[in-house]
């Protein structure tokens, strides 16, 4: 899926949601986003947000608002800014709601009120650390005249216009349906302030950031590398586990068990030691996939062929002939290129079976040898203590380990034990892959399973939009502005696009041989319609990592320097009250 995609939530369970998450409902499928699209900045605070959110498992207390408290105390203030307590409250609100949002995609129907209970604490700091960034980016907007453009503003009140809008379609009145949505002590006044310190916030770190961008040199550039390089640098190799377990058929195993399982060992071990004398890469998976066919698979075959219980079974040396081809036809299907199937030589129950089986032994033997390969591990991280770095990535990551290495690592117990063979194929490397800078606006289909009507719908506003944009400036800056207006999805932007991390039609069309900057076009998609536009080739992915990793550390820096010269102070005692 898009990465930090959001969108309009639809689906809602019917069960015993709260008015509150009712009216989120609403709110949501209006034409309007909760927050502002496309700047790096607010980007960064929430793909955070979502990332610790997910992880948190606190469980507190109902949420209460009461409202005066957090009226008349600023939880967080510079010398020329201050954020309030409902200030704090909508903007976790928030982040509760995107959780929510995010949770329907996913089909499950948490609810806010769940969310904000057992995720308060998390929220909260996220949103501390928020406030911090713009109270203090917004002190820099002032020292040096910047201030809102008037599509800030537009932006700005189009979305307090959509509250207004959800709020009649719920038959409330604004203010009410804001402290449904955001808590007692919240007005529109409050959001308003949150989103002009937001927008003002991502303004000024534009212009910062061609500053930061002056400082990302060679050198450090190095530094960040060598500082962090589980970030940067990987092996490749292959491997493969051979198991063995103790199996007891009482509560204490037999001596004639215990005895099967010192075989196993002596067995398994002598062939991963086996599949270590490869010479090749090719010889290994050959070795592999040969064991993983003829031993794993055979033994598949014999036991998913009992559960047939079959009226007419053929004779043993039919039987035996027949899973000989069905063995040596899934072993095709690992090492060819082109579509293996299985021919019946007739249509009855003996050779239906068969070819389930055969799909079956397909679909569990490409798994295991598709596991072979081990690519992009990244090192482990250089402050780790000597003796929690595992031994395979000792070896893996030694200097003096070499491309068709190979090794055996043990591990044996009273019960399981495990020899794993490892084939080294490329010592450690940076990522070089290519990524791309595009730009989309999103038309989302209005249910997960779109109606051809609503397919046609879609697809005509993406062809309107496309339309639209070709009859101007036919620029990046014109279709990211187009885009801020019209898309579903939470950025317009997406630099550093790498293979594997959107959704394949969207993929497809930005790698595609013939892209060339400027492009535009349409792609479909299961979220609904892309309204595309080529940006042009992004930087090598280890070289978006280090540029993004030094630009974060001068932004930090940058933070803690300037909270001290502008007054920055926290009053974190003041969230209780919005517990």
């Amino acid at each position: 899926m898009l990465a930090s995609r959001e969108g309009k939530v639809t689906n809602m369970g019917k069960g015993n949601r709260s008015r509150q998450d009712r009216a989120f409902e609403t709110v949501n499928n209006t034409d309007y986003e909760a927050a502002p699209k496309n700047t790096k900045l607010i980007t960064t605070i929430a793909t955070a947000a979502i990332a610790c959110i997910l992880v948190a498992c606190l469980v507190l207390s109902a949420v209460v608002n009461t409202g005066i408290l957090l009226r008349s105390r600023n939880v967080a203030k510079t010398d020329n800014f201050s954020a309030s307590g409902s200030v704090a409250a909508y903007l976790i609100y928030s982040q509760a709601q995107e959780m929510a949002a995010l949770y329907q995609q996913y089909g499950l129907n948490t609810t806010v009120a769940q969310i904000l209970s057992e995720s308060f604490d998390t929220m909260a700091e996220n949103t501390m650390s928020q406030l911090r960034q713009m109270l203090i980016l917004s002190e820099y907007a002032k020292k040096n005249n910047i201030s809102l453009s008037d599509d800030d503003k537009e932006a700005i009140d189009s979305y307090i216009g959509s509250i207004a809008e959800a709020a009649s379609s719920n038959l409330y009145s604004t203010g009410a349906y804001i402290k449904l949505m955001y808590g007692a002590g919240v007005n529109e006044k409050d959001i308003r302030e949150a989103l002009e310190l937001n927008y003002l916030a991502n303004a000024a770190y534009k212009a910062l950031e061609k500053e930061f961008e002056a400082q990302v040199t060679e050198d450090a550039v190095k530094k960040y590398m060598d500082e962090h390089v589980d970030q940067f640098y990987m092996v490749d190799y292959l491997s493969y586990t051979f198991t063995a377990e103790l199996t007891a058929a009482g509560a204490e195993a037999t001596e004639e068990e215990k005895a099967a399982y010192e075989a196993d060992k002596t067995a398994l071990k002598a062939l991963a030691e086996k599949l270590a004398a490869a010479k090749t890469a090719d010889e290994f998976k050959a070795a592999a996939a040969d064991y993983i066919v003829n031993t794993v698979a055979s033994e598949t075959f014999d036991e998913l062929y009992a559960k047939e219980a079959l009226t007419e079974a053929p004779a043993e040396d039919v039987l035996k002939a027949d899973k000989a081809n069905v063995l040596a036809l899934v072993l095709k299907s690992l090492t060819s290129e082109d579509e293996v199937k299985f021919e019946k030589s007739a249509d009855d129950a003996y050779n239906n079976a068969l070819e389930e089986i055969f799909d079956e032994l397909c679909t569990d033997a490409e798994t295991a040898y598709t596991d072979l390969v081990s690519e992009g591990v990244y090192h482990y991280a250089p402050d780790t203590e000597e003796d929690k770095i595992a031994e395979i990535d000792k070896w893996l990551f030694d200097e003096t380990t070499k491309a068709g290495d190979t090794k055996v690592i043990t591990s044996e117990g009273d019960k399981k034990s495990t020899y794993t063979a490892y084939l080294m194929t490329e010592t450690s490397h940076l990522d070089e892959s290519e990524t791309k800078d595009v730009a989309h606006i999103l038309v989302q289909f209005e249910s997960k399973k779109p109606t051809d009507e609503e397919k046609a719908a879609a697809k005509a506003e993406a062809e309107q939009i496309l339309a639209d944009f070709l009859a101007g400036e036919q620029t990046k800056d014109a279709f990211e502005k187009l885009g801020n207006e019209k898309t579903d999805d939470s950025n317009v932007i997406y630099e550093g696009v790498y293979e594997g991390q959107m959704v394949a039609e969207f993929e497809d069309w930005c790698f595609d041989e013939a892209r060339k900057t400027g492009d535009t076009g349409i792609v479909e998609t299961e979220y609904g319609y892309h309204v595309m536009y080529f940006i042009g080739e992004g930087k090598l992915a280890w070289e978006n990592t280090a540029h993004a990793g030094v630009i974060g550390e001068l932004f930090e820096a940058w933070l803690d320097e300037q909270a001290t010269a502008c007054g920055y102070t926290a009053n974190e005692k003041v969230l209780a009250s919005i517990k």
